[in-house]
């Protein structure tokens, strides 16, 4: 209502503006006459089309509340998905009613016996003596059980088998569906192909004809105009001639007559030139009439306005035929993606089943996965395994080399790792690189004076009783005390860097006596 009601705002206004223009036009003349009819006649076509626009939105809204009212008045499509979820809420409830039934006739069982044995108390324990009879009621009790179990599995397997017979009869409705379905999607891609074809076959057909036709309209147009030229030049040539005076003199009657003779094979040059342009120009009239009577064959007129026309509808039928082209597509796409979600939910009530293929698939892919695992622990525990043989390959070269530095430590060496001896060792052969570039350099400035006079005596004064192990203090290697520390923290021992008392008392003992040496070795030099 709010709609219409704003329409006829916008139509009064328009028809008075249209009225007000007519108004204005009355006293024009000439070419403002000519416009003012044009703009009158397209003013009126606007408003024959607007009223036109008008009448089909109505007719298409009423379409709209028809559709709507038949959608909704249609049942809702079958739901796959929630049936199953459905029914399996009832087999649950089934099964609690089982066990609840179970838990109630064993209750009973229980309170029956204790009412026996009270019984039998108050009686005085006189109770039947027969065995047999017991055994023969145990055995009947036994065999009562037995059939109620076995008429609820009974009842369990009829349950089972109805809920299977339902989801195969759905999967068979399902796939038929499914089937048409996709009938459908191809039927309508092949609707869609062809009128994709027939769309660029018209827009090929539409811009041929325009180019054919923009071409005849030039090559009209300039024939037109050199054929007018050529009229012109005539009518002015029979113009001269028209107005040249006439004498009364018989000598002036003479000299035409001479000059006509003199003149004579002039004129006949000239009458050949004219008759070869008429007959150029006869060609060219007759390749343009072929090409009119080609086009009135085509067109079935040789109207402009007609020709344009044509080529208006073609192009609207080809813009509504892009319009079903793009409706049929959003069609296929939504009726692919219901295909999609209808497979998914058959696939998932598939692998949901206990008797589909389902469960085994995703076993045996778990089977897959559990032995590609194991093979991938596998490969890097022999990477694990090399790595660490390639560590302690290179721990002990570090251990080799530090054994090896001992000639220029001074200093007992103080590091907690393999990596700061490298670091210590790099650093000492960097420094002695360059001090050996230099050759008045004193090299015992850099050497262990003790491990140097140790190698020394090993070398010129060699005593066997020094070999005796009662005897013999052998010093810790650095090497030696890191591969212990090594093992210390490997084995998950806390190694420290703070000495005890007597590791404190023995530095202070090796201190002295290296001083004493060095003192002693002095005197001597």
């Amino acid at each position: 209502m709010q709609k219409q009601e704003e329409e006829k705002p916008i139509v009064e206004s328009f028809e008075a503006e249209l009225a007000s223009i007519k108004e204005k036009g009355k006293d024009l003349k000439g070419t403002e006459r000519d416009f003012y009819t044009s703009i009158v006649q397209r003013l009126e076509n606007n408003d024959q089309v607007l009223q036109d626009l008008r009448k089909e939105h109505t007719q298409l809204r009423e379409e709209l509340s028809s559709l709507t009212k038949e959608k909704r008045s249609r049942t809702r499509d079958p739901n796959l998905a929630q049936d199953i979820k459905r029914t399996t809420h009832s087999v649950n409830l089934l099964k609690k009613q089982i066990d609840k039934f179970k838990h109630q006739k064993q209750e009973a069982i229980n309170r029956q016996t204790e009412l026996n044995v009270q019984y039998q108390n108050l009686t005085g324990s006189e109770g039947p003596k027969d065995t047999t009879s017991e055994r023969l009621v145990s055995l009947k009790n036994k065999l009562d059980n037995a059939e109620i179990k076995n008429q609820e599995t009974i009842h369990l397997m009829k349950v089972y088998d109805a809920i299977v017979y339902q989801l195969q009869r759905q999967k068979m409705h399902w796939n038929r569906l499914i089937e048409e379905q996709k009938k459908e999607i191809e039927q309508k891609k092949r609707d869609l192909a062809d009128l994709e074809l027939i769309a660029r076959d018209s827009v090929h057909s539409k811009n041929a004809a325009e180019m054919e036709y923009s071409r005849l309209q030039a090559k009209y147009a300039a024939n037109r105009e050199k054929r007018n030229q050529q009229i012109q030049a005539k009518t002015a040539q029979v113009q001269q001639h028209m107005h040249v005076p006439v004498s009364d003199d018989s000598s002036n009657d003479s000299r035409p007559k001479g000059n006509q003779s003199l003149n004579s094979q002039p004129s006949a040059v000239r009458n050949r030139n004219n008759r070869a342009q008429r007959e150029k120009k006869d060609e060219k009239f007759r390749s343009v009439s072929a090409k009119y009577d080609e086009i009135r064959e085509y067109f079935g007129t040789n109207d402009p306005d007609e020709i344009k026309k044509f080529f208006d509808d073609r192009k609207n039928n080809a813009e509504t035929l892009k319009k079903q082209i793009e409706d049929l597509k959003a069609l296929n796409a939504e009726l692919e993606k219901q295909v999609a979600q209808r497979k998914s939910a058959i696939d998932e009530a598939e692998y949901s089943s206990h008797k589909g293929v389902g469960g085994n698939r995703l076993l045996n892919e778990a089977k897959k996965m559990l032995l590609k695992s194991k093979e991938d622990l596998a490969e890097s525990e022999k990477e694990m395994l090399a790595h660490q043989e390639f560590k302690d390959n290179v721990e002990s070269a570090i251990y080799h080399l530090s054994d090896e530095m001992q000639l220029v430590q001074k200093e007992p060496l103080k590091v907690n790792s393999p990596t700061e001896c490298l670091d210590w060792i790099c650093q000492t052969v960097s420094k002695l690189k360059t001090s050996l570039e230099d050759e008045d350099f004193d090299f015992m400035t850099i050497c262990n004076a003790q491990v140097v006079a140790q190698k020394i005596q090993a070398e010129n004064n060699f005593d066997i009783r020094e070999t005796e192990s009662s005897k013999r203090q052998p010093k810790a290697r650095p090497g030696e005390i890191l591969r212990g520390r090594q093992q210390k923290v490997d084995k998950g021992e806390f190694v420290s860097r703070v000495m005890d008392r007597n590791a404190i008392k023995a530095l202070a003992q090796r201190t002295a006596q290296a001083k004493a040496e060095a003192a002693a070795k002095n005197r001597k030099q």
